[in-house]
């Protein structure tokens, strides 16, 4: 509440402080949270808003936006990323090689491993 109270654009009168205390009186048992609790708590808020953290769907449509031309759909409600690493080719010493690295990057997801060159 506190939250869209401070940061809504559409709000016209915005809680105080001492109004954030206020409504907060008795919540822990019947007793009053410590007042300079309360006041930290809206300082924060205030200062910076309160956002969801990104869900397992929407960090997958980024991965897909990064990768084109991928032949399969990856954003799927049931998909998850597992884990992400990121190779080089380790060049065997006792041949003889060029040193240009081929990086790859490996996304281990629930239901699917997909391996791609480096963005």
């Amino acid at each position: 509440m506190l939250n869209t109270d401070l940061h809504n654009p559409n709000v016209k009168r915005r809680m105080t402080m001492e109004d954030f205390v206020k409504n907060n009186r008795g919540i822990d048992d019947g007793k009053n949270l410590p007042k300079f609790l309360l006041e930290n708590i809206y300082e924060s808020i205030k200062t910076e808003a309160l956002a969801p953290a990104e869900d397992h769907c929407s960090q997958v449509e980024r991965i897909e936006k990064q990768i084109s031309g991928l032949a399969i759909k990856l954003a799927a409600p049931h998909r998850q990323l597992v884990q992400m690493n990121q190779f080089s080719e380790v060049l065997d010493p006792f041949k003889k090689q060029t040193a240009s690295a081929h990086p790859r990057v490996v996304y281990l997801f629930n239901d699917l491993l997909l391996v791609c060159e480096s963005l």
